[in-house]
């Protein structure tokens, strides 16, 4: 286990509800097959972990479309760094 996949677990289950914690450390990682029927059961539950999955699948490739703000966030930093001097012209010497 890394050590990033402690937060990216608190993210996903208890921040945006989208996972669920079959375990806590490397220690207690389940059984194949208690992995699998908890997983079974998170994805399969109506109006569960997969609606809001789907959910956030849908705004994530919204806010990544032409007219999405990922994409006009992305085009403000660039005409932002457009407008910044060379650093050669900066530096005197």
């Amino acid at each position: 286990m890394e050590a990033d996949q402690f937060v990216n677990t608190r993210l996903l289950v208890e921040d945006m509800g989208v996972g669920v914690r079959v375990c806590k450390g490397a220690g207690s990682v389940p059984e194949a097959g208690e992995l699998s029927r908890v997983i079974g059961e998170s994805m399969s539950k109506a109006g569960g972990l997969k609606d809001k999955a789907k959910k956030l699948k849908e705004k994530a490739l919204e806010e990544v479309s032409k007219e999405g703000s990922s994409v006009q966030d992305m085009g403000g930093l660039v005409g932002e760094l457009r407008k910044l001097k060379p650093l050669k012209s900066r530096i005197q010497v």
